[in-house]
């Protein structure tokens, strides 16, 4: 049996995709197979992994018409074939001991999980970020992931498949997918591990969807990342959502304060997305440090959020 199975999901990124799947190609750890999932690429990221399939015959290439990011890391875990499945963004890379850093802890603790420290590249730019956890129980890491004090992202981790087959809610949308998957398939883990070596390298694409500054797209991002948090709330134990119901509630209003500050003359355009109190009805009051961020933006000269934390509060 094959020990890991890397997925690389690809739309789009044929002028850093050599790269990526150079670096993968290049592991001190050979013992792996290399998943290309086309979603539907309108460039030459198609061609550029078919090329890449007749020189090495642990690439497997998979075309599909453009489901998005979430459908086709789906996809991908679906034909992994190996014990354990780590992920690349296609413009992203790898140093070479990637894999073998973090399998070799994954054996030596009987891990369902190893997660590491990476690298964000932003041009000639290089910052180490360590992303080390609060602590190695599975709801240390969902508060982390949660709170953004760890990167909740597939890449930069090495999971057993067995975890995948236990079950995990699956996304209906791009946007937090990630969030959605980390956060429900720990619920499956029993054995958590951590490696401080950084090997994984972000490239920061201004082009890339998270990078994007118009307030209509920030909106639908917004959109989505409630739609698969009350996926998640409803995928999760009740007792589990329990824990876990404020840094929930404080993970969604985070973002919603930083697109008011970003855009605070367009809050017209996404009013109704603030109204909607996710996942239910609830006191503004139990959001911690709500009321000061409203306060301080008030101060900036942006009054709709002090307004509409007030109001809730009455």
């Amino acid at each position: 049996m094959l020990m890991i199975s890397v997925i690389v999901p690809v739309y789009n990124t044929e002028q850093y995709l050599p790269r990526c799947i150079e670096s993968i190609l290049s592991q001190s750890f050979t013992d792996f197979e290399l998943l290309l999932i086309d979603d539907g690429s309108t460039d030459g990221s198609g061609a550029i992994c078919d090329e890449y399939a007749k020189k090495d015959y642990r690439i497997r290439v998979f075309h599909q018409e453009n489901q998005g990011s979430a459908a086709s890391r789906q996809f991908g875990f679906e034909k992994a074939k190996g014990l354990y499945i780590t992920s690349v963004d296609s413009d992203d890379w790898v140093e070479s001991q990637y894999l073998e850093s973090l399998v070799n802890i994954a054996d030596n603790d009987c891990s369902d999980l190893v997660m590491g420290a990476y690298y964000i590249d932003r041009g000639c730019d290089r910052t180490i970020v360590a992303n080390k956890p609060s602590g190695l129980e599975v709801t240390a890491w969902q508060r982390d992931f949660l709170g953004h004090k760890c990167h909740a992202g597939m890449p930069n981790k090495l999971i057993r498949k067995s975890v995948f087959k236990r079950g995990y809610a699956v996304p209906k949308y791009d946007y937090y997918e990630d969030m959605l998957i980390s956060v429900s398939y720990l619920e499956s883990c029993h054995k958590l591990s951590y490696c401080p070596d950084a090997s994984y390298h972000y490239c920061v694409n201004e082009n890339s969807m998270t990078q994007k500054k118009n307030v209509l797209f920030r909106a639908k991002c917004l959109e989505e990342m409630l739609r698969n948090l009350q996926d998640l709330c409803a995928y999760l134990p009740e007792s589990k959502y329990v824990e876990l119901e404020q840094v929930i509630y404080d993970c969604v209003n985070v973002e919603k304060i930083r697109i008011l500050e970003e855009y605070p003359n367009d809050y017209e355009a996404y009013r109704g997305l603030f109204r909607e109190w996710f996942p239910k009805s609830y006191s503004i009051r139990k959001v911690k440090g709500l009321t000061t961020c409203c306060r301080y933006l008030a101060l900036k000269g942006i009054g709709w959020p002090y307004r509409l934390c007030v109001a809730h509060s009455r």
